[in-house]
């Protein structure tokens, strides 16, 4: 599947919005036209289209008048007009972005009229740094990874585009972080992220600085929480280890969803024998991949019973921890002094697992709790915050 080739880092990535005289010297000005090689395709069909069965129509009309008999050739020459109408605002169509020390402007133009506006840079909220995946099923052309920073605005409409890559590696290219800095220095504007909490803000010197100095200071508040009482989820407890408190994930959620699946699987397969549905003599082919499906799903869940992905927080570090079959148990670590960061969202290293857990350190991420559902990562998040900032005594 193509969706395979989105791995590996990513080199030198060019930015597909262009900016004059250059990016970061403002005024900066983007100017988007149509696209004339459609719209010149577009006049050469729709001028002989319209040509034509317009000339058709009226001679019809002239020899024997208007009657419904020529309605379909009304249509024939309004698709011609349409055609060429739409080859014609390929010419006309032009957009305008200026962005000065002090202000934003924007004006379009085409056929469909003129529209213009302008806006303080200072009302803006910050720069936004985002990605999506671009899937390719059942579309043409390969998957691929989409990098974009936006001058972000809370009118949609008033924001505006500052850097995009299409790129077909997992890890983002170098130049998306810097660019989302640069920028956010050139306009004096917040550092802007999406999570779960929604668009979170930062200034540039907040990214690296630790979390605890970050505390400490007053910018970000952690509420104490004892996790001896706190309700995480099902499956999800936290319990005292000599000097560390475990938090274990036991995969309940997805369990009940797989034997929810086989359950279906079971009933289906019961309604279609009882009903006639399934030939007796087809039996045997239908119960075979029911019983490897649910052989494969046993052995498959008791390895996550049996060996849940844990994390572990004392006075000094973070650790997490979790098994592969063929190694064993996996841990990793990050000093409390070295996290930045702690937060749920969602990161392209990991694209295919949507919203996550993540604790950024300076050299090394933390991530975990894909299969868990939005609420509990959220309780989650805050355990580990209150542990690690307050420790759990």
């Amino acid at each position: 599947m193509e969706k395979q080739k989105i791995t590996g880092r990513s080199g030198p990535t060019p930015n597909l919005i262009s900016w004059h005289p250059g990016e970061y010297a403002l005024p900066m000005k983007h100017i988007k036209t149509g696209r004339r090689t459609g719209g010149a395709l577009a006049l050469l069909a729709g001028i002989p289209w319209t040509y034509y069965s317009a000339r058709f129509l009226l001679e019809e009309v002239g020899r024997a008048g208007i009657d419904s008999g020529q309605f379909f050739l009304l249509l024939l020459a309004m698709g011609g007009v349409a055609v060429l109408l739409c080859g014609l605002s390929q010419f006309v169509y032009r957009e305008e972005t200026i962005i000065y020390p002090d202000m934003v402007s924007w004006r379009r133009h085409g056929l469909g009229g003129f529209r213009a506006w302008k806006e303080p840079l200072a009302i803006y909220s910050g720069v936004l740094k985002e990605h999506r995946y671009w899937d390719n099923t059942d579309k043409p052309g390969p998957s691929y990874m989409i990098y974009s920073v936006t001058l972000f605005h809370k009118e949609p409409s008033k924001r505006a585009l500052l850097y995009e890559a299409n790129n077909q590696s997992m890890y983002p290219p170098p130049e998306w972080e810097e660019k989302w800095k640069h920028y956010s220095e050139t306009f004096h504007l917040p550092l802007l992220e999406e999570t779960d909490e929604g668009i979170v803000s930062s200034s540039a010197e907040d990214l690296t600085l630790p979390l605890l100095q970050r505390v400490a200071n007053g910018k970000v508040e952690v509420p104490r929480m004892d996790p001896s009482r706190s309700k995480l989820g099902a499956g999800i407890s936290a319990s005292r280890e000599n000097d560390l408190w475990v938090v274990t994930l036991v995969p309940v959620f997805p369990f009940l969803k797989g034997v929810g699946g086989v359950v279906l699987m079971v009933a289906l397969l019961g309604v279609s024998f009882s009903f006639g549905l399934v030939r007796p003599d087809l039996a045997l082919y239908l119960v075979l991949p029911v019983l490897l499906v649910i052989v494969f799903f046993g052995i498959s869940i008791s390895r996550r019973l049996k060996h849940p992905e844990q994390v572990a927080v004392d006075k000094t570090a973070v650790w997490y921890r979790s098994w592969d079959n063929r190694r064993g148990w996996n841990n990793k670590s990050i000093a409390i002094n070295n996290i930045l960061n702690i937060s749920v969202k969602h990161d392209p290293a990991d694209f295919r697992m949507g919203d996550q857990i993540i604790i950024e350190g300076r050299s090394d991420t933390l991530r975990f709790g894909g299969w868990l559902s939005s609420k509990t990562r959220r309780k989650i998040k805050a355990l580990i915050l209150s542990l690690v900032c307050w420790g759990g005594d």
